[in-house]
This record gives structure tokens, C-alpha cells and sequence, in this order.
């Protein structure tokens, strides 16, 4: 990280924009790790802080690498921000990417390397509580991650949490293209 901020100033001449690029950078990497510690402790996030903590993660990283580039090459200023929209978007597609992952493997009997962040917070949302305390119990049945259970698979299917992901990838691609 240290070096990354130190490659951004570096150069045979180094920009006035280089300041900016390494405050964008710090302030960019302690949102992530602020997010990064909510994901990591926040038990049963709602769907909208899950989106917020997807957003703080994979979405500012992506909207810093875009807004970095697009500074780097002296993009007019007042473009940046457009930029750095498609960025968070492409994050969130990356992110989304990643739980739809997880989620095939599961269903296919394999473990899955996450927690399926936003399959299970969309459940919580709209899942009964009878249904919901089924899904957590199945999601307790494995140390390393989400489980295979039955249970598990048919609650999120049923739920439609496949489907809301992906409807949720094409409003990101939308907003990305815009």
C-alpha cells in the first residue's frame, strides 16, 4: 500500500495532481479497511448495509482505481467523478460476482470461500422468521463457510436470491454505462 502511495508522486516530473492522488489513496484504503472490519463483525447486517458495506469495499477500490487513472492522465477534472461512478459500479459487479460464486457452490455441493454477504442479508429482508432461523442454523452447520445443507440451497433459491443478484447486476451495469 505504502509503495503504491509513493508510485502516484513519482516520476521524472511529478504533478501538482499527485497530492491529491496519494489523499485519495490513504482516505480510499481506510474506508475500505472501516468497511473491512464491518464485514468482519457486523452479525446480520441488513440488505442495505450489506449494499453500503459492498459499496465501501468493492466499490471503492474499484471507483479509486478509475478515478486514479483517469487523474493520472489529466482527465479534466470535473469528468473524474464519472469516472469514479463507473468504478464503484464495476466494484459492485465484481462483488456481486463473487457471492453468485459462492452461491453456485453451494448449490453444487461445494464450499463456498465466502459468506454469501448479500444472498443471505437479501433472505433476512424478505425471508419469514421461521424461515430465517432455519437458514441460520443451516449456515451454522460448517466451519469453513457457508454449508451445503439442503436447507440452506432451498431457502436462498426460493427467496429468489439468485434472481434479485442478478437484477441487481443489470441496474449496476446500467448505472456503470450511464
Amino acid at each position: 500500500i505504502a509503495t503504491s502511495a509513493l508510485l502516484l508522486t513519482s516520476g521524472p516530473e511529478p504533478r501538482a495532481s499527485g497530492n491529491l492522488l496519494v489523499e485519495d489513496f490513504f482516505q480510499t484504503v481506510l474506508q475500505m479497511s472501516s468497511a473491512q472490519h464491518l464485514d468482519l463483525t457486523v452479525c446480520s447486517p441488513s440488505l442495505e448495509e450489506s449494499w453500503r458495506i459492498a459499496e465501501a469495499k468493492s466499490g471503492a477500490f474499484f471507483g479509486l482505481a478509475c478515478r486514479a487513472g483517469a487523474r493520472a492522465a489529466g482527465i479534466d477534472e470535473a469528468l473524474v467523478s464519472h469516472y469514479s461512478t463507473y468504478g464503484v459500479c464495476l466494484g459492485l459487479l465484481v462483488q456481486i460476482g463473487d457471492d453468485l460464486g459462492d452461491l453456485e457452490a453451494v448449490k453444487s455441493g461445494q464450499s463456498g470461500h465466502g459468506q454469501l454477504a448479500l444472498p443471505v442479508a437479501y433472505f433476512q429482508s424478505v425471508g419469514s422468521p421461521a424461515d430465517q432461523e432455519a437458514l441460520l442454523r443451516g449456515l451454522q452447520g460448517s466451519e469453513g463457510g457457508p454449508s451445503a445443507d439442503p436447507v440452506v440451497i432451498d431457502l436462498l433459491g426460493e427467496a429468489g436470491a439468485g434472481l434479485y443478484l442478478r437484477a441487481k447486476v443489470h441496474q449496476f451495469r446500467q448505472r456503470g454505462a450511464a
